[in-house]
This record gives C-alpha cells, sequence and structure tokens, in this order.
C-alpha cells in the first residue's frame, strides 16, 4: 500500500476532523478482503444485512478491514479508507467506547462522512456520502434493557418521495 497516500490522508482525516493526528506507523494494519469474507468479519450473524460495505474500522482487533476490489489509486474508492482513518483517530480520543450509544454512533458516522465528503470535493470528485445515514437512521430506545440507558440505532424505511405535479 502506498505509505505516502496514507501519511497524507491520515493528515487530512485529522486536520479536517480536528482530532488530534496521529503517526502513519501506529496505525491499524490494513486488511483487504473479498466482500463476501467483509460482510462475514463484519456481520457474523447477518451478512446480508451488510451487502455494499466498503471499508470497516475492527475496534476489537484494532484493523481496518477494506474491500479488495476497490482500486486505491482512485481519489473515490480511497475516501473510504480516509473515512476509516477517521474512526481510527475517534478511536485514540474516546476510547473502545467510541460506538457504544447510538447517538455517539451517529455523531462520529457524521463526522466521518463530513470529513470523507470535503476530500472527495477537494479531489474533484461529484460522488458524496452519507446522506442516507442522516436521512433514515435514528436512535431508538430500548423498553427492555435492565437499566433503561440502552439504546439501538435503527434504520427506517422512508415513503418513497413522489416527483412530479400532483
Amino acid at each position: 500500500m502506498d505509505t505516502e497516500l496514507i501519511a497524507w490522508l491520515l493528515a487530512f482525516a485529522s486536520s479536517v476532523s480536528g482530532l488530534q493526528a496521529q503517526a502513519p506507523e501506529d496505525l491499524p494494519p490494513i486488511v483487504r478482503l473479498t466482500p463476501a469474507d467483509l460482510r462475514q468479519q463484519v456481520c457474523p450473524e447477518r451478512p446480508a444485512e451488510c451487502v455494499g460495505i466498503a471499508a470497516y474500522f475492527d475496534i476489537p482487533h484494532y484493523r481496518i478491514l477494506i474491500d479488495a476490489r476497490l482500486d486505491l489509486s482512485q481519489p473515490a474508492y480511497h475516501s473510504y479508507l480516509l473515512h476509516e482513518f477517521v474512526h481510527v483517530l475517534q478511536f485514540r480520543r474516546y476510547g473502545p467506547g467510541l460506538f457504544a450509544r447510538c447517538e455517539d454512533t451517529l455523531r462520529h458516522e457524521a463526522l466521518a462522512y463530513r470529513v470523507q465528503n470535503a476530500y472527495l470535493r477537494r479531489q474533484g470528485v461529484l460522488l458524496r456520502v452519507g446522506a442516507a445515514l442522516a436521512a433514515i437512521a435514528r436512535c431508538k430506545a430500548e423498553d427492555d434493557s435492565e437499566d433503561g440507558d440502552h439504546d439501538q440505532l435503527t434504520v427506517e424505511p422512508q415513503a418513497p418521495r413522489r416527483y412530479g405535479l400532483n
């Protein structure tokens, strides 16, 4: 993997996110996997729910998993790696409970998507990511938790938008 690109992406992640910089040699290993293996690693109980996942920061194993099909010479594709670098910086700042609460998950994902989109704009790539998460993801309290303090992220289907004159 291009060490110069890794260092630049990491510096960009730190600069735009406002999170403390980290030396590239302190990054977790980057593991390229087939889409099926990536889904199996990220969602072992329900891999079908992870269709389309491009990359994932695996906190328990301190590694970044990335779809082996991504051409990391292309800005649109290495922006997914940048997104995961933001999560690594967040992990160093907030610790392993980074995604423990639903509200935290949404906040941390929103920042990673903002950094990723800033990078895509800078590179002149028209692609924008993360809008769907903000539009349909909600935190929903679990009534059956023992202390009433747990919550979960739900993705609620939205009614299709109607366009036209009617």
